[in-house]
Order: structure tokens, then sequence, then C-alpha cells
């Protein structure tokens, strides 16, 4: 297999992720919790599941679905650095996150407007309120509980709509993680679903959060447009 070819192969995938990495600061990061959180996503009619690893401030988005291949991204909030694994070719990509990432136009983080609602639900096994987000180009109903660190919003597919990163400060500033997330443009159609399934307390070995011996660097730079 040439690097080109893989190259070619992981493009669609560098698009289903690199969008979760970029605008994350060191503060948004901090966590509580250890363990393993399991979410199912949809978006577009596209359907995936993710596993949410947290340790420290240390944290792994494994992915599954059509063309993840078990890809995952690793994020170390102290070196402010953010790394691409792709298992099925060996091969990493990593991202500086205090730098934007090249071609990628600056965007201006829109007003969240976080309001509560008095309702609550149990979702894997914790009891959530419920809050509804809003800003100038979507609405999400977020249900919300307290105790495991700030949420990394994770896009399922290239062009599925998600809170803007305002959203994610937002509920860090008041403690809160969401366990199911629902976006709506504004016209009231449904964009993007998120759901936590399983919640797993667990201590994580650090190799999770490090790349594996012998993988080669991709620089994304030298991806194909």
């Amino acid at each position: 297999m040439t690097i080109h070819s893989t190259r070619g192969r992981t493009l669609a995938l560098v698009c289903l992720l690199i969008g979760a990495v970029f605008g994350i600061t060191h503060d948004a990061l901090a966590q509580a919790f250890e363990g393993i959180i399991s979410y199912d996503a949809t978006s577009n009619e596209t359907t995936s599941s993710f596993d949410y690893y947290v340790k420290g401030t240390r944290m792994r988005l494994e992915v599954e679905g059509p063309g993840a291949q078990g890809a995952a991204i690793i994020i170390d909030s102290e070196s402010n650095l953010a790394t691409m694994l792709v298992p099925g070719s060996k091969m990493y990509m990593e991202f500086d996150l205090s730098k934007d990432l090249p071609g990628r136009p600056k965007t201006t983080p829109e007003s969240v407007v976080l309001t509560r609602t008095g309702r609550t639900e149990e979702i894997a096994g914790q009891e959530c309120e419920e809050f509804i987000a809003s800003s100038q180009s979507m609405k999400a109903e977020v249900w919300a509980t307290a105790g495991f660190g700030n949420f990394m919003q994770f896009n399922p597919a290239p062009k599925s709509a998600s809170p803007s990163a305002s959203l994610e400060r937002k509920l860090a500033q008041q403690g809160l993680f969401p366990l199911r997330m629902i976006v709506r443009d504004l016209s009231g159609v449904e964009q993007s679903r998120i759901e936590a399934t399983k919640i797993r307390r667990q201590t994580l070995e650090n190799s999770l959060f490090s790349v594996p011996s012998g993988w080669m660097r991709m620089d994304l730079n030298m991806m194909p447009k």
C-alpha cells in the first residue's frame, strides 16, 4: 500500500474528525471523571457510534461506523496537542490546538442562550436535566448532568450541523456534561443527535493516550485537495 493511496482513503476520515479538535482550550478539557462513555450518533441519515475515554486532562474519542476503520482522536490539554490515529494504515496526524487549521476560515463564535426547562430524565443510568440552547443558526435540546468534567462536541458526519463551540463553553461554565444532544435548524428540522448508551467508571491505561510505536506520521498539508 502506498502512502499516496492511504492518504486518499483517509481524506474523508480527516474531514469527519478534524472539526472536533480545533478551538478547544485547556480549561475546556479539565476533567473529573475517569472511564468510558459510549454514545450513539446520527446525522444526515448517517448512523455511527463513539466511545469517549476520559483520564484527567486527557481524552480519547474512538469512532465506529461507515469509513471509520477504528479511527481515534487523542487530546492532551497539557501539551495543547491533538493526535488523529488511523489504525488501518498505522498512521497518525498531529494538530497544534493553539493554531488555526491550514486553509480553514476563521469563524466568529455564535452567542448561545441556555435555558432550563425544569424537566429531568434518566439517561445511561444518570439523572439529567433538560436545557434548551439557542443561537442565530440552531436550536438544541440538551440533557446534561454534573460531575463528569467538560464535553467536546463530536461531528458524526462532515456536513453535519452541530452546536457551536460557544455551547460547549456555556455548558462548561455551568459544570454540565451532555448525555443527550439533539440539534435542529431554525425551522425545527433535526440535524444531528447524540445520546449516551453506557457509562463505565474505570481506571484507564496510559497507553490509550499515546501513539503506538512504529506508526508513521502524516502531514495534513500533504493530503490531496
